[in-house]
């Protein structure tokens, strides 16, 4: 299913919100060329992060955004996109149950201004497909909510995984866009008392650190500690920086929206 979100009434509702995050754009660039990487274990919500940049990107710009999704279903990605602008939680969503609250923000939503394209056809085999995003004349984003080698087998396993990053990044050239995917670190740093992400962990052979120009980690201790919350503090690790520095920027997790809220922003750079 291909879902244009300027054309497409959910069964539910008919407009959605547009609700205000900042999204430390200070030191992510999205106006250019620029290739980011979005990595964390499962359950971390590095699918959550990367909606929440595109959802700053498109509050900015009228330029056609594509949204590429193998392992959730377009109609769950626009979802996804609603309760995090309108604030609705994720069980209200899954009922179709809305208080006139919710209706309310709901109704503010417009998220039918937005220039999206989220697409769920595009086949793990067809990444050749993505030449046709070149002649595009108003592109403006491309996002991946992972990358899905067809070959599921060390070494092809590593070497399409290659290939892939290296078309991604031929493609935030050409076009002088920003292009975002996101990916699993190796499940080997939950070995290690500091599980926190690092360059190391991410599955290849170094081209997709090489390729990157941004590469961004989730942790969040309360996914190891065992205390789940509504609302927890979140580590967004930017350990690569081609065009700014890098530096960890705290975030507020709301996991009942599927969620990042910005509650500090890091004043100083490392070098």
């Amino acid at each position: 299913m291909i879902i244009k979100t300027k054309d497409y009434t959910p069964t539910f509702f008919e407009s959605v919100t547009e609700d205000g995050v900042t999204m430390f754009n200070d030191l992510v660039k999205l106006d250019r060329g620029n290739l980011i990487c979005v990595a964390a274990r499962p359950g971390m919500g590095k699918t959550s992060l990367v909606l929440h940049m595109t959802l700053e990107f498109a509050k900015k710009s009228d330029k056609t955004i594509y949204i590429f999704s193998f392992r959730e279903r377009a109609t769950d990605i626009y979802e996804r996109l609603i309760c995090s602008l309108a604030e609705i939680d994720t069980y209200s969503m899954r009922k179709r149950e809305f208080s006139s609250e919710q209706w309310e923000r709901i109704a503010r939503a417009k998220i039918s201004s937005l220039n999206i394209v989220i697409d769920d056809t595009l086949k793990r085999e067809e990444w050749q497909e993505l030449k046709r995003l070149e002649e595009c004349d108003d592109l403006g984003l491309v996002v991946f909510d992972a990358l899905c080698p067809s070959k599921h087998t060390a070494p092809n396993y590593v070497q399409e995984l290659s290939l892939i990053t290296r078309e991604l990044r031929h493609l935030s050239k050409i076009k002088n866009i920003p292009v975002i995917f996101a990916h699993t670190p190796n499940r080997k740093l939950e070995k290690r008392k500091d599980k926190r992400p690092r360059c190391k962990d991410l599955i290849g052979d170094g081209a997709l650190e090489q390729d990157s120009d941004t590469i961004i980690f989730i942790y969040r201790d309360e996914y190891y500690n065992g205390s789940y919350e509504d609302f927890s503090n979140a580590e967004i690790i930017i350990a690569k920086n081609r065009y700014d520095c890098i530096d960890t920027v705290q975030l507020e997790w709301r996991g009942r929206y599927g969620k990042f809220s910005e509650v500090d922003k890091e004043e100083s750079c490392q070098t």
